[in-house]
Order: C-alpha cells, then structure tokens, then sequence
C-alpha cells in the first residue's frame, strides 16, 4: 500500500502517521509525505513522479515473472 499526505494542507496527517505507525506484517506500506500540499491536482500532480515507479515495482505477473513491455505502434 503506498499512503501518501503532506505535512501543511491535510487536517489528517496526524492519523496517516498513526496508521503508518500501525501497519504490522504481513501488510506493507510505503509512505509520500509532502512538505506541503492539499487535496489538489497540484499535489498529485507532484506525487506522480514518485508514485509511478513504485506501482511498477509492485506489479507482477502471475508465476512471478516480470511483466513484458511492447510497443504498439500508434
């Protein structure tokens, strides 16, 4: 699970932290804390660039293979 907040801008940061702090095996979580932010496009906009990159190294296949990547072209 990734969870994602930012420090200024989110009245739940204190419970995101909580919830962090709770999360035993063998659930996971990563965490994106901003310095600041919102509920907004910007913010997720910022987060993106992060996030991305860890939800491919969560996908796998079944088996355990690593997903093929081909191009189509368009």
């Amino acid at each position: 699970m990734l969870v994602t907040s930012s420090r200024k801008g989110e009245s739940d940061y204190r419970s995101t932290r909580d919830f962090l702090a709770a999360v035993k095996p063998p659930m996971q979580a990563s965490s994106l804390i901003l310095p600041s932010g919102g509920h907004n496009f910007n913010t997720w906009n910022r987060e993106l660039p992060q996030a991305l990159p860890w939800l491919a190294q969560q996908l796998h296949a079944p088996g355990g293979a690593a997903p093929a990547v081909t191009a189509t072209p368009g």
